[in-house]
């Protein structure tokens, strides 16, 4: 028969809902559950997230799962042990997981454009040199195909290859053969 203080009737008492027997198992495992959480923190997150709260989170899964009917297997404080720490683990896991995921912007938030990362305009002399390159590139392509001028003007312009074929009124095969003649071109220069 088992003791008073045996895991196994508190594996019992928890599955029929004790709140008790919820705190003597905190009691017995928080100290060795936190420890392991802890170990699963880094060091620069350990300021951040904590391995008590983990722990803790840890167990209340632990026991809302044995009010609610499941682990059916957990019979007694091995077992226990090994539940308690593989969703310790996880939790920790998953917690280090969402501190350092990178953080979106909330739709409809604008984010406020730091000055030091923009690009300054090119002095207006590089700016006529592109100009003219791009148009001698233009001239160029007409003199071969007027059509291949346009798909690169489009093209410059942002249209997609699929946008750029339903403007032409051709395939998407045809426009993508065509520019592959405009980048040999670019190459040629």
């Amino acid at each position: 028969m088992p003791s008073d203080g045996s895991v196994t009737l508190l594996i019992g008492e928890l599955r029929k809902g004790d709140g008790n027997a919820a705190q003597r198992i905190w009691d017995r495992y928080s100290p060795r559950l936190a420890a392991l959480a802890r170990l699963r923190l880094p060091a620069r997150l350990r300021s951040v997230l904590d391995g008590e709260e983990i722990a803790s989170q840890a167990l209340e899964k632990v026991v809302m799962g044995l009010n609610e009917g499941k682990f059916p297997d957990l019979r007694d404080r091995d077992d226990l042990w090994s539940l308690l720490a593989c969703v310790t683990v996880r939790r920790a896991r998953n917690d280090v997981k969402q501190a350092t995921r990178q953080k979106r912007t909330p739709p409809g938030d604008r984010v406020p454009l730091d000055e030091s990362l923009v690009a300054p305009d090119p002095p207006p002399d590089l700016n006529v040199i592109a100009a003219e390159q791009f148009q001698a590139l233009l001239d160029r392509l007409s003199r071969t195909d007027e059509s291949l001028r346009i798909i690169a003007y489009w093209r410059f312009e942002g249209y997609s290859r699929d946008e750029i074929a339903a403007r032409m009124g051709c395939s998407l095969q045809k426009v993508i053969r065509k520019l592959e003649i405009v980048r040999k071109a670019l190459a040629e220069e």
